[in-house]
């Protein structure tokens, strides 16, 4: 089996991230808001405007429906961009689609050939819903994101052969951040797929 050199994978990584851009920045703020967008971007701007990141609100009224996370990152979005608008919060997901291919063809490439690993990475890249999901600023691509990356440090780890802390340290702060995107899923994805490998 032919396996992929780091040169070969950093020409991957970066033809990944130029197809990222190329498919998914186009028009991203040509829309308005939709679906789930515009109650995120308002706790965000409500968050932004009150200096209150710890409690939630939407129009005035604490929301706890989902927890802060990811309101911090369409924050963080908007500082970086100087505000919030549909390009600033969706760019978000675009972000979390790139991240979510490199990290998974780093982890595979040992597992896969080159071929295999290269067909996976771009095709990663046109699944449906992930594809839906990189053009909106909703929660689900950076919770997959966050959970995928969890599964795959802990196996990757596990490969390695580390031992039992170091095996489940790391996976288990990246489920907490997670947790703190949508809650309870984060450990029953991350836990069903660990025993369910074991």
């Amino acid at each position: 089996m032919p396996v992929i050199r780091n040169s070969e994978l950093i020409l991957l990584l970066i033809a990944v991230l130029v197809l990222t851009a190329l498919l998914y920045l186009p028009y991203l703020g040509s829309l308005t808001l939709i679906h789930e967008e515009p109650r995120r971007a308002l706790i965000a701007l409500e968050m932004s405007a009150h200096g209150n990141y710890w409690v939630p609100r939407l129009l005035g009224e604490v929301y706890l429906s989902k927890p802060p996370m990811y309101n911090w990152l369409l924050v963080m979005s908007a500082y970086l961009f100087g505000e919030l608008t549909e390009f600033s919060a969706r760019i978000t997901s675009v972000f979390s689609m790139a991240l979510l291919v490199v990290v998974s063809a780093i982890v595979l490439r040992r597992h896969l050939s080159r071929t295999a690993l290269i067909f996976f990475s771009f095709s990663l890249l046109f699944v449906p819903e992930l594809a839906n999901k990189a053009r909106l600023a909703e929660i689900e691509l950076f919770f997959t994101l966050l959970v995928s990356i969890s599964i795959w440090t802990w196996y990757d780890r596990y490969e390695a052969g580390a031992c039992a802390a170091s095996l489940w340290i790391v996976p288990s702060v990246i489920v907490a951040v997670a947790f703190l995107t949508k809650r309870e899923p984060a450990i029953v994805f991350y836990y069903l797929s660990i025993f369910g490998w074991l």
